[in-house]
């Protein structure tokens, strides 16, 4: 025996075995001892019972019309076998018999190439038993799977076996397609001092009188002479979810990278990353895991998030995201981290969440107004006595004088005309009292009050238009100026709330009915929405709604 373990080479090393045939049971028991294994590779050669599988098979006791492999071969034979561990590393090894010497030796040769899990060096392994299947799949050709159980440290683990064996067809054929061997009392120890490998066994190989045909994974030849593979990947809709790989009597599925596969071994789930591996990401990152993927962003304090190119943060305006974070009547001002309920000029906060409330300016002081001060809803107006009229700061009055006589004019221009009534002197001293409603210039002259209405302000002695838009914060997104009030507007995708101020996003999906394609659904978006792909896996048919899978029955 020569070969390489895990990058350890070992010399030849040579492999001996007694054997103890016992006719009543129909059992062979097998003694190997194999010297010169290097300390560093005999405890992972434990494992590698299969190593001395051309002798147990070669003598394994027959039972029945069962042909053991040197009454099959003569004892000449090739094996070709791979390894799989549960953990996915592989090994190979090539077993040649060369037949008998003068002596009536059975001759071997192995090599030995591939890795072991290191875990097992130290680990306490003991061997279960285990079966082997031998399909005869042409002249001279059988194909062998095993599955062997073992503990490793009390733990159940396996590892799974292939073989093909090649012989002189003109020995003949097995009795049966399929002979199976059963391996009991198993035992395997390395002494480091010897520097040896002990392997220990009972064997014994069988046909299964009642078993006609191929195993599962194999179907007859068009002839029915043999056993051939049977190709699950191809025969029909794919067993896998993602990557369907053909072997043998057998199949596997796999997984592209992110992924693994799930319990039922043929279908795949996402590994997070983040929960195996804290050490991802480097300090002041968090670690997002994503489908099949994961990505390091910055760790952001509260009010803010991960900016779209993931390096930095940016803030979050809760005034557009969460509308509800002020009263109807509040204004809602952005602030780095965070945001502040404010109310508009003339009114007063009673606190978070709580309506605003008007301030009566008229009862503070200093007073506002010289003469007489009219208290509305957010303001106040200061109002003069006949004769006079407001300067240009709104609070005091001055005479107005006009062809010699004091008279009180208002000039105003649109639709509210109606606001202006103004009482005309008529001699004897008594006053006529009078309403115009003229559209256009209206000038009137009087000794009664005059203001402006709301929406408006004076000067010079003008009523004009007050441009809202100008106070702070009046409106969520957008400010519009009207003749005698505003508007506030709300971007694409956005509707205006009963309070006039603040916007509400409006879900597309559910309002507007939209149909998406097939395998497609509909997500609502800030301001939008998106047709998002949502295609079922390799196993499931679509739904008759969207967003839905059914698995397909196998009948």
């Amino acid at each position: 025996m020569i070969g390489v373990i895990n990058g350890q080479e070992f010399g030849e090393a040579t492999l001996n075995t007694s054997v103890l045939q016992e006719a009543r049971s129909g059992t062979t028991t097998i003694q190997s001892s194999i010297s010169h294994i290097p300390a560093n590779v005999g405890p992972l050669m434990r494992i590698l019972i299969v190593a001395i599988n051309p002798i147990y098979w070669a003598l394994a006791g027959e039972n029945g019309e069962a042909l053991n492999g040197h009454s099959l071969t003569g004892g000449s034979f090739q094996e070709e076998s791979h390894v799989e561990f549960a953990t996915g590393e592989l090994l190979t090894m090539t077993q040649v018999a060369r037949g008998l010497d003068p002596d009536g030796l059975l001759l071997l040769d192995v090599m030995v190439n591939g890795i072991i899990p290191e875990s097992l060096a130290d680990a306490d392994l003991q061997v279960q038993d285990f079966q082997e299947r031998y399909v005869q799949m042409g002249p001279g050709q059988l194909f062998v799977d095993s599955t062997q159980p073992f503990l490793q440290g009390g733990l159940p683990t396996f590892l799974r076996c292939n073989r093909s064996i090649q012989y002189d067809a003109a020995r003949g054929l097995q009795p049966q397609l399929v002979q199976h061997l059963q391996a009991s009392a198993v035992s395997t120890a390395f002494d480091p001092e010897a520097e040896a490998l002990h392997f220990q066994l009972t064997t014994a190989l069988q046909a299964e009188e009642n078993e006609v045909g191929c195993p599962e994974g194999f179907e007859l030849d068009p002839q029915g002479a043999f056993c051939i593979d049977r190709d699950e990947c191809s025969d029909g809709p794919s067993p896998c979810s993602h990557f369907c790989h053909n072997a043998p009597g057998r199949f596997s599925c796999s997984c592209p990278a992110g992924f693994t596969l799930a319990w039922n071994s043929r279908d795949c789930k996402d590994v997070d990353e983040c929960a195996w591996d804290a050490h991802l990401c480097q300090d002041g990152q968090r670690c997002v895991n994503l489908l099949g993927s994961y990505h390091c962003l910055p760790y952001c304090g509260p009010g803010f998030r991960v900016a779209a190119d993931g390096a930095g943060c940016e803030d979050v305006n809760e005034c557009l995201e969460q509308l509800d974070e002020c009263h109807y009547n509040q204004i809602c001002e952005n602030t780095p981290g965070g945001h502040r309920c404010s109310c508009p000029r003339g009114y007063r906060s009673q606190g978070p969440r709580l309506p605003c409330l008007d301030i009566n300016e008229c009862l503070q002081l200093p007073r506002a107004c010289v003469f007489q001060c009219h208290n509305l809803q957010g303001s106040y107006r200061c109002l003069c006595p006949p004769g006079q009229t407001l300067l240009p700061d709104g609070k005091a009055c001055t005479p107005v004088v006009r062809n010699g006589q004091n008279v009180t004019t208002i000039s105003r221009r649109g639709p509210f005309a109606p606001w202006l009534q103004a009482r005309t002197p008529i001699p004897g001293g008594s006053y006529h009292t009078w309403v115009s409603f003229r559209l256009g210039p209206v000038s009137l002259s009087s000794m009664g009050r005059a203001w402006c209405p709301p929406g408006f302000i004076r000067q010079n002695g003008i009523c004009t238009d007050l441009d809202e838009c100008q106070v702070r914060n009046l409106c969520q997104h957008a400010c519009r100026n009207t003749e005698g009030s505003y508007q506030c507007l709300c971007p694409a995708g956005y509707r205006l709330l009963p309070s006039g101020k603040n916007c509400q996003d409006i879900n597309e999906c559910e309002e507007d009915g939209v149909e998406c394609g097939p395998s497609q659904m509909c997500f609502n978006t800030r301001g939008s929405y998106q047709c998002v792909d949502t295609p079922c896996p390799t196993t499931y048919r679509q739904g008759p709604s969207p967003g839905t899978c059914f698995r397909r029955c196998s009948q």
